[in-house]
């Protein structure tokens, strides 16, 4: 695979070298990753998330490997996620669960 030089990301050559970086972003684009198990707020874990999304995305367009795999996190087959929204909000996650809950 060649270096893309923008993101560093390998470059795939055929849909099984396209789906396990898809799979990798998916892994990093994990809740639990990208709010760093709660160390994060939710704009700093949506500018992550969009950041390894933007990349998906560049891997498409560069080679027209569309995500064929199955993911737990991200991507359907595919199908690529929406891009998280930016809040100004300044809370945790447990923090913005006990606000959805009504519990403060």
């Amino acid at each position: 695979m060649l270096k893309n030089q923008f993101n560093k990301i390998d470059i795939p050559h055929n849909q099984d070298e396209a789906n396990e970086l898809y799979a990798e972003l998916d892994h990093k684009m994990a809740d639990e990753n990208i709010f760093e198990d709660g160390e994060v707020d939710y704009t700093q874990a949506s500018k992550t998330f969009n950041k390894h999304l933007k990349i998906a995305k560049e891997i498409n367009e560069l080679t027209g490997f569309e995500p064929t795999i199955g993911t737990e996190n991200v991507f359907f087959e595919g199908k690529f996620a929406k891009p998280m929204e930016h809040s100004f909000l300044k809370y945790s996650p447990q923090i913005l669960e006990k606000i959805m809950k009504g519990e403060q």
